[in-house]
């Protein structure tokens, strides 16, 4: 029996390399205050998206301008500060004990490694490696898709077990839009977030479009094949996701691709 998810897909805010037009790949770089405050508007760009479909679960890559992201957008959207927990088996509640929201780090979630060519602009990158050379140390793109795709396997045999667990259920965020203000709220379909960066999600991208029937559904956006490779920083992607009873994916609707109005 098939089962259907909805994934929320969000790129880091804007860091100081960022705009001097650094390559940062794995470098593990903070936000800068217009990163942060690029993260507060998102904040309140869900508030609206989500007034009645709150997140239920959260991941985000390890590297900081990622986590910063979920957890500065998470309190102004929820109130709530962030715990960060390296990503595993568990289905985990959304809430600690301690009233905190959990997000889950993972390390596949991780922008390309560019090796030795991290920290050079995007000027001296092409010059020092032209015709498509790869740095020492550096990932192949199709390095990163194969990542990239086993994480999406991996989060589907993640929502499909809080989905058909019975020891599990999916909780809206109390406090959060689309939830009651006391206990959390069990959902029949998990809503997961998930915080990464600009070259992992246009790999994600692809392995959506190949590894399932792709739809894409964007109401007033623009065509799919108009769309910029990398989303803009902050920008969110949403679909929903069906998945079958082994946990692979059927089908991949989009309904919205590299959205960033809230910065408008």
């Amino acid at each position: 029996m098939e089962k259907t998810y909805r994934l929320t897909l969000i790129r880091h805010g804007e860091t100081h390399e960022n705009r001097q037009g650094i390559i940062q790949g794995q470098m593990d770089c903070p936000l800068s205050d217009v990163g942060l405050c690029q993260a507060r508007q998102l904040g309140r760009r869900l508030v609206k998206d989500l007034e009645a479909d709150a997140f239920t679960h959260v991941f985000s890559s390890d590297l900081q301008r990622a986590s910063q992201t979920a957890a500065t957008s998470l309190r102004q959207y929820c109130g709530r500060d962030t715990t960060l927990e390296v990503a595993g088996q568990s289905t985990s509640p959304l809430l600690r004990d301690d009233g905190s929201m959990l997000v889950h780090t993972d390390r596949l979630l991780r922008e390309s490694c560019y090796g030795v060519g991290e920290g050079k602009t995007h000027a001296e990158f092409r010059r020092l490696w032209r015709g498509g050379a790869v740095p020492d140390g550096a990932e192949t793109e199709d390095q990163l898709m194969a990542r990239a795709r086993l994480f999406f396997r991996k989060l589907n045999q993640f929502a499909l077990d809080v989905m058909t667990s019975p020891d599990q259920v999916a909780e809206a965020l109390p406090g959060a839009p689309g939830a009651s203000t006391g206990d959390a709220v069990p959902r029949e379909r998990p809503h997961i977030a998930v915080y990464s960066h600009g070259g992992w999600i246009a790999s994600f991208f692809l392995v959506v479009m190949v590894e399932a029937r792709f739809v894409y559904r964007e109401k007033g956006g623009m065509p799919l094949d108009s769309l910029p490779r990398v989303p803009p920083n902050t920008g969110v992607s949403r679909f929903d996701i069906t998945v079958d009873e082994l946990g692979g994916q059927t089908q991949v609707e989009c309904l919205m691709a590299h959205n960033a109005s809230h910065l408008d």
